[in-house]
């Protein structure tokens, strides 16, 4: 043999001659991979369009009015909802976009499937709230909204963990002392304090309310969950009127234990708001973010924290049954979890707080703009309760309130026309069905597929002629005296995962 040819022939071939032909086949590789991943998810795509075609037409449903403004679309319209460049989001926008397309239409995929139901309708908020609740969970959104804050409440979850989080909330928050007025009688007076003193005739000169009520609010919420108030509404009058001798109120564990300052009641401001705008942006939360509000969430959970670990502190080394009766001295015994307690107490109390708060302005609001109904309000008091110090006045207890029948009209138009939850939303959990909104005529019903968003309107529901009649859109608190509640009327949703705060209405 030829030792040349056998010494040439051992040598390797040049690496310019290897290195094309390993990216060639790993090109291909990656290519055939990638088109063979594409083929078996499109198969899988048209076998379920497939199913869920049959599983419409074996139910007799019917198409809804279709939208499809595509991913680009869909961001500037986000951008546009955080930047309100819509006018007025509900009144011009929202309004006329039902106006336009209908009281049910969908967002579908490019196999004309719906990604995401808006209704109108009260049959299909029923259906889904109640009727057909277990097809339903919660809506991705509602906990990203929160995010990071508050991440295993029951505002945020769904299934047994859900249920381990609503049994012990509901026993305590309808609880006898829930409704005793007397809870936040000092919270009140504060209020009255920062509205100043009153004239002869026992009236006070013009307050600016937008202030003072959210701090009433936050000043309650935290008395009623922590069992101590957060002192917002002395801060505020500090700020004002710039009198630092004014001192946290030293009765409370709040005022021994961590003086709150305005920076506590920005905080939550901040948080707040953040999460209302999250909200709005749906899917695309994450461009309502940053490093305020992160600090807002870590400066809220550290006031949590340290008020339940002085809850729990009292209650080791207290003998008497009644001393800590707040709502977190409740559930520390039920979840026996700190951080547990923390997420469900800080979930309900930014709701009962942005609730609560939201609601007073918009009364106070809508009482100034109609002073015959401020009258027939006063008036109705004064004879129920008549004046302080009266001796044949009623006392101010729950069931004296709910004799007011004025006041609880004021109330649900409030409500009705100021929802502070806008919107409900849910997502599919299986193939449903919703019982109107498809055929040209949208009495039909129409197939849900698992996965897709159901987002009911309430802004707009509550103001349909149909089920309010022309003056739907006028605030009118005597149209709810001897009216019956129904699906038409949702401020604290329905079914079994209703809003809590239903309780005190």
């Amino acid at each position: 043999m030829d030792v040349s040819f056998v010494q040439l022939s051992m040598v390797s071939p040049p690496a310019f001659a290897v290195q094309p032909r390993l990216a060639v086949d790993v090109l291909s590789a990656f290519l055939a991979l990638a088109a063979g991943s594409y083929i078996l998810r499109a198969l899988r795509s048209l076998i379920k369009t497939r199913e869920f075609h049959s599983f419409a037409t074996i139910r007799k449903c019917r198409n809804p009015r279709r939208l499809n403004p595509g991913f680009t679309l869909g961001i500037v319209h986000k951008f546009n909802l955080l930047f309100e460049r819509y006018g007025d989001l509900f009144d011009d926008y929202f309004a006329n976009k039902f106006r336009d397309n209908g009281a049910t239409h969908a967002i579908v995929n490019a196999f004309g499937i719906p990604r995401v139901v808006h209704t109108i309708e009260p049959a299909n908020l029923r259906h889904v709230l109640t009727t057909a609740a277990g097809d339903w969970g919660v809506f991705s959104g509602q906990r990203n909204s929160l995010y990071p804050l508050a991440q295993n409440g029951v505002l945020t979850t769904s299934g047994l963990q859900w249920a381990h989080n609503r049994k012990p909330l509901s026993r305590h928050v309808n609880g006898v002392r829930s409704k005793d007025p007397r809870v936040v009688e000092s919270d009140i007076s504060t209020l009255f304090e920062a509205i100043g003193s009153s004239d002869d005739e026992g009236w006070t000169s013009a307050s600016d309310m937008s202030d003072l009520l959210p701090r009433m609010a936050l000043d309650m919420a935290t008395t009623f969950f922590f069992g101590v108030t957060a002192q917002s509404q002395l801060s505020g009058v500090r700020r004002r009127t710039g009198n630092t001798s004014l001192n946290n109120n030293p009765d409370t564990r709040l005022g021994k234990s961590m003086a709150l300052t305005e920076d506590f009641t920005n905080a939550w401001k901040q948080v707040t708001d953040f999460v209302t705008w999250r909200a709005a942006l749906g899917s695309k939360y994450w461009i309502a973010d940053g490093p305020q509000y992160r600090a807002a969430c870590a400066k809220m959970e550290e006031f949590a924290d340290r008020l339940i670990d002085d809850v729990a502190a009292q209650a080791a080394v207290s003998t008497d049954s009644n001393a800590t009766v707040c709502l977190v001295s409740k559930l520390l015994d039920d979840f026996r979890d700190r951080t547990a307690v923390r997420h469900n107490v800080l979930e309900l109390c930014i709701a009962g707080q942005n609730m609560s708060g939201t609601a007073l302005q918009w009364a106070f609001a809508e009482l100034g703009n109609n002073p015959a109904v401020f009258t027939g309000l006063r008036s109705e008091i004064l004879a129920t309760f008549g004046t302080e110090g009266a001796v044949d006045a009623h006392p101010m207890t729950w069931e004296y309130l709910r004799t007011c029948h004025l006041l609880q009209g004021i109330i649900a138009e409030t409500l009705r026309l100021h929802s502070v939850v806008p919107t409900i939303a849910r997502t599919a959990l299986c193939d449903t069905v919703l019982p109107k909104g498809g055929g040209h005529d949208g009495q039909s019903p129409i197939a849900v597929p698992k996965g897709a968003t159901f987002n009911s309107n309430l802004y707009v529901m509550h103001r349909r002629a149909e089920e309010w009649g022309d003056d739907a859109w006028v605030w009118k608190p005597r149209r709810w005296i001897g009216r019956t509640v129904g699906p038409e009327f949702a401020p604290f949703s329905s079914g079994p995962r209703n809003c809590m705060g239903r309780y005190f209405f």
